[in-house]
Order: structure tokens, then C-alpha cells, then sequence
């Protein structure tokens, strides 16, 4: 299932293949990540983190 898919499940009350994940975090929490697991762009994060919404 896509993230867009997953969104709309979840949107229409039906069961998605996992729960859709969100990430809101502040500037530091953001560079504390991307350092602590060796990221360097953010999109690079949220993948990793399985991040469903942009």
C-alpha cells in the first residue's frame, strides 16, 4: 500500500495495511536525527522513519 493509499483508508474508516505515520519535530530534533542515524537531507529521514504525510 502506497502512503497515499494508506492515508485514504484510513480517511474512508478502512483498515490500511499499517497505521499511516505523521512527523511534526523542531529544528534541533530534526538535526539531532538526521545526525544520529547519518542522514544528510530530511526526505532521506522520513523515509527511513517510514513517514506516511509530507
Amino acid at each position: 500500500m502506497t502512503s497515499k493509499e494508506r492515508g485514504l483508508a484510513a480517511y474512508h474508516l478502512e483498515e490500511p495495511d499499517r497505521v499511516p505515520m505523521d512527523f511534526w519535530a523542531d529544528e534541533s530534533v530534526w538535526l539531532k536525527l538526521c545526525g544520529e542515524l547519518k542522514v544528510e537531507k530530511r526526505e532521506e529521514l522520513l523515509k527511513r522513519l517510514r513517514v506516511d504525510f509530507r
